[in-house]
């Protein structure tokens, strides 16, 4: 038997993904808390970040994370826990955020839980613009997450501009 050899050198195919597009981005606006609904092994890496970048810069990058079980995301109905595990978490925060994103994983991006309904909960109980976010992997990639994250600040911020007659 012949073998063929390869045309390419072996690749890594890691790409961060929109997850941590997004938590990049919301790492560089201040008075931020970025809260990840997912798995632990999707959110690991976005929690990370909080190791470089913006802290070295100074900045305190406020990111937690829920780390949901297997059984938490076949069955699905969370919303109550992740309202209870963000305004645990900001209220430890030592000066009340103005804006809250919460961001998905794959794998709670498929399961379409009601995290409008938690972030209009988490706001009127904090204060805070709360903005959730769908970031699943396989939705693209780094740039899409951090796409997201500025096109939600802009229409929350931004006024419609009117039609042009």
């Amino acid at each position: 038997m012949k073998i063929i050899p390869s045309r390419k050198e072996y690749q890594d195919r890691y790409a961060p993904g929109p997850m941590l597009g997004a938590v990049k981005t919301a790492a560089g606006i201040r008075n931020t808390f970025t809260f990840l609904h997912g798995v632990d092994g999707c959110t690991f890496a976005a929690n990370q970040l909080r190791s470089g970048g913006p802290v070295v810069a100074g900045n305190y990058m406020a990111v937690e994370a829920d780390g949901i079980q297997r059984s938490e995301v076949v069955l699905g109905n969370n919303e109550e826990m992740v309202t209870k595990l963000i305004l645990r978490e900001v209220k430890k925060q030592r000066t009340m955020p103005g804006l809250i994103f919460i961001l998905t994983s794959c794998a709670t991006s498929i399961i379409h839980e009601d995290l409008q309904m938690v972030a209009d909960t988490v706001s009127r109980e904090t204060g805070a613009t709360v903005i959730p976010i769908d970031t699943g992997g396989y939705l693209g990639g780094f740039n899409y997450g951090s796409e997201q994250v500025w096109c939600a600040i802009l229409q929350r911020y931004v006024p419609e501009a009117p039609a042009s007659q």
